[in-house]
C-alpha cells in the first residue's frame, strides 16, 4: 500500500534542469492517486498570496515505496528511470493536447 504525503506537509521540490531551482509547497490534502501516481492539492509557500496548485507525485504502485522521511524507495534505477520516463511523456501528452486548436479545449492555468 503506498502512503500518501501528509496534509500540512512541506515539502520543496527541486527543477530537474537546474538544481538550484527550487519551490517550497504546503499539502492541502490528497485528490487521488492512479497506478502511477498521487496527486494533491497544494499552496505555493513562496508567495504571500499562497497560489493553489496540484502537485502529481510519480509514485508507481508496484516498484516503489515511502522511506520514512518520506522520499521515495525504488525497486530498481532502471525502474525509476522508466517510471519517471512514462510520467514525462504522459505530461507533454497532456499538454499537447490541452494546447491543440483543434480539440477545441479552452484551458485556464
Amino acid at each position: 500500500m503506498r502512503n500518501a504525503l501528509l496534509d500540512n506537509q512541506v515539502v520543496t521540490l527541486a527543477s530537474e534542469e537546474d538544481a538550484g531551482h527550487t519551490r517550497t509547497f504546503t499539502i492541502l490534502e490528497t485528490l487521488g492517486s492512479g497506478s502511477s501516481c498521487i496527486a494533491y492539492k497544494a499552496i505555493d509557500t513562496r508567495t504571500d498570496s499562497h497560489i493553489p496548485v496540484i502537485i502529481k507525485e510519480c509514485f508507481p504502485r508496484i516498484s516503489a515505496a515511502r522511506n520514512c522521511d518520506s522520499t521515495l524507495i525504488w525497486e530498481s534505477a532502471e525502474e525509476e528511470f522508466r517510471a519517471k520516463d512514462r510520467f514525462r511523456t504522459a505530461f507533454s501528452v497532456q499538454l499537447s493536447i490541452q494546447s491543440a486548436d483543434t480539440t477545441m479545449n479552452t484551458v485556464t492555468h
